[in-house]
């Protein structure tokens, strides 16, 4: 098992990791390979807790008169203020972050807030 000096068999761990990540994307939603299985996806949660980028909404907001959590889950045009959108593809509510970890700053969830409550911050 000479993996660092052999092209065979680096060749075919990286097979291996990417018929992973498209097998277990196909079973399971919300980048479950990325976020629980890669050590790719753990570095980069890793450094984004360090991020000078964070996206936050204002828990007041969202727990006092939001009934759609189109962010979170995804949803139809919403008035007064929120687009279509799928949803977050981490399956967070930003809410409910406290770091970046599970967040890769994608913005669907500021495009679905019809309460404008989720904010990029710096």
């Amino acid at each position: 098992w000479d993996l660092p000096h052999s092209a065979a068999l680096s060749g075919w761990l990286l097979i291996l990791i990417t018929v992973g990540a498209m097998v277990f994307s196909a079973l399971f939603e919300r980048r479950l390979w990325c976020r629980y299985v890669c050590p790719i996806g753990g570095m980069n949660a890793l450094f984004a807790k360090a991020s000078m980028t964070e996206v936050r909404a204002q828990q007041g907001v969202c727990s006092g008169s939001c009934t759609t959590y189109n962010c979170y889950k995804g949803g139809p045009v919403t008035p007064p203020d929120g687009l279509e959108a799928v949803g977050c593809p981490l399956y967070s509510h930003p809410a409910q972050l406290v770091d970046n970890a599970n967040c890769t700053l994608c913005g669907e969830c500021l495009r679905a807030c019809p309460h404008k409550s989720v904010q990029w911050n710096l």
